[in-house]
């Protein structure tokens, strides 16, 4: 697992050299640990709200495997999803959810946990949290501050 966080920590950096918010996901198969996507944020070079890196590697991953439901496979993300992340994922049935640092304002699981506890969603996926939150904390921490400095 270790592997698999410090890649989405270096792909986190990349999205921050060209100007994205630094958070990357890595969809990757829990027990052979082959990594089928690795994306990060493209929000701004896209123009698009909806290029997260979650959103990114769900349609990166589901055309590699040429299915919708990616029930047999895991995610990385470096920030807790916001709530159409979740919704996303919880579409696309991901077996594992792992994150990083907590968003305590936009967060679908810690803040704005109704998505997952909701009765209308039958899909229950494993979520882990916290995974070397600090380092992928202070990435974001220094990407803002670098920005307000500008």
């Amino acid at each position: 697992m270790d592997e698999i966080i410090s890649s989405a920590l270096n792909h986190a950096k990349k999205a921050s050299l060209i100007g994205e918010v630094p958070i990357a996901a890595i969809v990757f198969h829990p027990e052979t640990k082959e990594i089928i996507t690795q994306t990060h944020n493209l929000v701004e070079t896209l123009n698009d709200p909806t290029a997260h890196a979650e959103m990114l590697a769900i349609r990166e991953s589901c055309g590699k495997i040429q299915n919708k439901h990616l029930n047999h496979l895991a995610i990385f993300i470096t920030l807790e999803p916001c709530a159409m992340c979740m919704q996303a994922m919880c579409f696309a049935q991901f077996k594992t959810i792992y994150f990083g640092a907590y968003d305590y304002k936009k967060g679908a699981i810690s803040t704005h946990s109704g998505i997952i506890s909701s009765r209308m969603n039958n899909y229950k996926p494993e979520i882990f949290g916290g995974f070397k939150e600090s380092e992928c904390s202070e990435l974001i921490s220094s990407f803002f501050k670098m920005i307000r400095k500008d």
